[in-house]
């Protein structure tokens, strides 16, 4: 379950094993081109930091307009 603005939002169903495997595939994938490239953890960290300051940004910038 996923907290939101003290609402609970439940999953709309249960994976499947196939999209479970799917899902395992493409975070493999994906896992293996970040290596590819060089990009390491600390990498991926400063980019989700990054995003999610601008995001924060944005919706004060948002919220000062209105």
């Amino acid at each position: 379950m996923v907290k939101r603005e003290a609402k609970i939002i439940r999953p709309a169903k249960k994976l499947t094993e196939q999209e479970k495997q799917e899902i395992k595939a493409a975070f493999d994938e994906a896992q293996a081109w970040a290596k590819s490239v060089g990009l390491t953890e600390q990498d991926i960290e400063d980019a989700i930091r990054e995003v999610r300051q601008e995001r924060r940004k944005a919706l004060q910038n948002q919220r000062q307009s209105a």
